[in-house]
């Protein structure tokens, strides 16, 4: 059974969750063997990291703590606009635990090895010292650039011992779907942003409203976890598939480009598909659009592949 967690929209200023629960249904019917979560989170002038806090502890309650009365082997974070921001910045921090887990591994590893291989030689003869461990930095066979801590994150898990392993928190989220997501809070100007910037429906006033509110501090627009485009290369080299669809008419898109760039250039599976006659928001427009209503049934394929890799 697999769990998909959706985030909804609205620029972390409304909640849009009523005009998504129509295609929300439709999704439950046609997915089979899929629980779909959608968390409720705090809206500005509560700012940031609140609204974060409490989807990773909705989180943690249903893929750790059995909330559905199961404790479920995976699932896929999923959100459109700010619950896509919410997402994405979500599975930042479930990799960010993941490498301080590994690298505490690694860590009480070496510290074992050290000890082990600075122990008296119980068969040293004449009182001569024993020849220098290979960590040892005055070893003719030490070599700094061998050292795992040195490692790249995404490798590092295949230098531990099948006991370290099972000690690994396990990696339960196995996809990522964005619609239109708001990957980059600070504002910083862009080409689509510049272009769109009388967008009638994200036009410039409510995008800055929205970023001033929910990161007011900002330093915080910076931070992975409320900008998930400035995360590491070693956190995006973790991320799991991912599927981004944007639209073409929207003051966001470089958000996406940006995005899907930066997680190809880290070998991570993910794909980027711009409906370049959409508008923001064009989930829930497919009546009044046939290219929105292609939208939404090719939402519901990129769903499926990534609940059926």
């Amino acid at each position: 059974m697999t769990v998909l967690f959706y985030f909804f929209g609205g620029g972390f200023l409304g909640n849009l969750f009523a005009a998504d629960v129509q295609f929300i249904t439709h999704w439950a019917k046609m997915l089979k063997n899929v629980v779909i979560v959608c968390p409720m989170y705090s809206l500005c002038p509560f700012p940031y990291p609140r609204a974060l806090n409490e989807c990773e502890s909705a989180y943690n309650a249903v893929m750790h703590g059995g909330a559905l009365g199961f404790v479920p082997k995976e699932c896929v974070l999923s959100g459109q606009s700010a619950g896509g921001n919410l997402a994405a910045a979500l599975t930042v921090r479930i990799v960010q635990a993941r490498q301080q887990k590994i690298s505490s591994i690694l860590k009480s590893k070496s510290q074992s090895q050290s000890q082990s291989q600075t122990k008296p030689n119980s068969k040293n003869v004449g009182g001569r010292p024993p020849r220098p461990p290979i960590t040892s930095p005055t070893s003719p066979t030490h070599s700094p650039k061998s050292s795992t801590t040195n490692m790249h994150p995404s490798s590092i898990v295949t230098s531990l011992s099948p006991t370290s392993t099972h000690s690994l928190p396990p990696c339960k989220v196995k996809g990522l779907v964005m619609w239109y997501p708001t990957l980059n809070m600070s504002q910083a100007p862009s080409p689509s942003r510049v272009l769109f910037v009388s967008d009638v429906l994200l036009p410039l006033p409510l995008t800055q409203a929205a970023s001033k509110n929910y990161c007011p501090n900002i330093t915080d627009a910076f931070d992975p976890c409320c900008s998930p485009v400035f995360a590491d290369d070693s956190i995006l080299s973790m991320f799991p598939h991912t599927y981004i669809m944007a639209a073409g008419l929207d003051p966001l898109l470089d958000d996406s480009v940006d995005f899907h760039t930066r997680l190809t250039r880290n070998k991570t599976p993910a794909k980027l598909k711009i409906w370049r006659g959409l508008p923001h928001g064009f989930l829930g427009m497919e009546k009044i659009n046939s290219e929105a209503a292609a939208a939404l049934i090719g939402s519901l394929d990129a769903l499926s592949e990534i609940v059926n890799l």
